[in-house]
């Protein structure tokens, strides 16, 4: 018995076929999971945008808070709106003393327009 050579060859090609389409199909899977260059670029790019976006929203905001809290400081506080109002107070009882003078001089004015008007008035 003679080995059959075509046989032989015929199943190493076989073997060879089946390991080369193995390797290529390990390569294609491993290679498929892996990011490109291109691809990290346009991941980077829209991360940067990203990142610029909530910077400028991030600066918004503080600028408000500063705001706010300016607006804040600078609102009346009660012991302010007390002082406010005992000073009203005072100014309102202020007047009121005016207006009781006021009166008075009218009163005044009008008993000395009478003692003119009734020819009593001293001739010098």
């Amino acid at each position: 018995m003679e080995p059959n050579y075509l046989v032989l060859d015929l199943g190493l090609q076989y073997v060879t076929v089946t390991a080369t389409a193995l390797v290529g199909i390990y390569t294609w899977w491993t290679n498929r999971g892996k990011a490109t260059e291109a691809a990290i670029n346009t991941v980077q790019e829209a991360s940067d945008r990203q990142i610029e976006q909530l910077a400028g929203d991030l600066h918004q905001a503080n600028q408000r808070i500063v705001n706010c809290e300016h607006e804040v400081r600078e609102r009346l506080k009660t012991s302010d709106l007390s002082q406010l109002y005992d000073r009203l107070s005072d100014l309102n009882r202020e007047m009121g003393e005016l207006k009781s003078e006021l009166q008075a001089n009218r009163h005044q004015v009008g008993l000395l327009q009478e003692y003119l008007m009734n020819g009593n008035a001293i001739r010098l």
